[in-house]
């Protein structure tokens, strides 16, 4: 494949990749165990303390047969989230290390360089190109006011009405995971980037329940940094 073709996942980006590397902090143990057993674990979104990252978690529509609920439609989806920026502030604040007068080796915090391309492919791979195209997103966040982004789920779930292919109901499950690449402008500095998993469909025997930290595991190849770290012109095309 050359550099500019466009990959089996394009149309599932919401925006263009970053063509440079981007950062998650992880604890120490985490990343031993990542490089371990090969697999990295992408957790479930319901731990997202932000209500307006996980909207439709909390949106209701009221009908003359009731009130609706859409909490089912992104219920049980797993997520990473990584930032472009090197040093996140919001990153360090979350998974730092924490002020303890003794930190063990579990509680130390590492910044882990990610190529995302590559670990999109992997996750593409892992998850067979069929299901992917309704179950893998990828992309920047668009990070938009708080009232535009109340607007923009709202009119989603206005037009939904229970009927297959309106609205949330695409089959293409596009619209669900696009109200989860939205974010509150205040926090734009974070230059957020996720890759989001619906695992309820396909790969049952990953999902690790017994931890709902834990959503789904996927392996990985981990090569060394001059074989592993690909030309970054091989990254996703501007556009795509």
């Amino acid at each position: 494949m050359s550099p500019d073709s466009p990959k089996p996942w394009g149309d599932n980006l919401f925006t263009p990749l970053p063509r440079t590397p981007c950062f998650r902090i992880m604890r120490m143990g985490h990343l031993l165990d990542l490089i371990s057993s090969k697999t990295l674990y992408l957790p479930y979104i319901h731990r997202w303390e932000d209500p307006y990252e996980n909207i439709l978690r909390h949106a209701l529509k009221f009908t003359d047969r009731g009130v609706a609920t859409f909490g089912r439609l992104t219920h049980g989806m797993c997520a990473l989230c990584f930032s472009e920026p090197p040093e996140c502030a919001a990153m360090w604040r979350i998974y730092g290390t924490p002020a303890v007068k003794e930190p063990t080796a579990d509680d130390l915090s590492v910044r882990v360089e990610f190529c995302l391309g590559t670990l999109l492919d992997q996750i593409w791979h892992h998850v067979g190109a069929e299901h992917a195209k309704t179950t893998v997103w990828a992309g920047r966040l668009t990070y938009l006011d708080e009232a535009a982004l109340r607007q923009q789920v709202s009119d989603l779930v206005d037009a939904t009405d229970g009927t297959p292919g309106t609205a949330l109901l695409d089959p293409t499950n596009r619209r669900i995971a696009e109200t989860l690449f939205l974010k509150r402008r205040a926090f734009a500095f974070e230059r957020e980037v996720r890759i989001l998993v619906d695992p309820r469909f396909h790969d049952a025997d990953s999902r690790t329940d017994g931890d709902e930290s834990i959503g789904v595991r996927v392996p990985l190849l981990i090569l060394p940094r001059e074989s592993g770290h690909p030309d970054r012109s091989r990254e996703a095309p501007e556009g795509r």
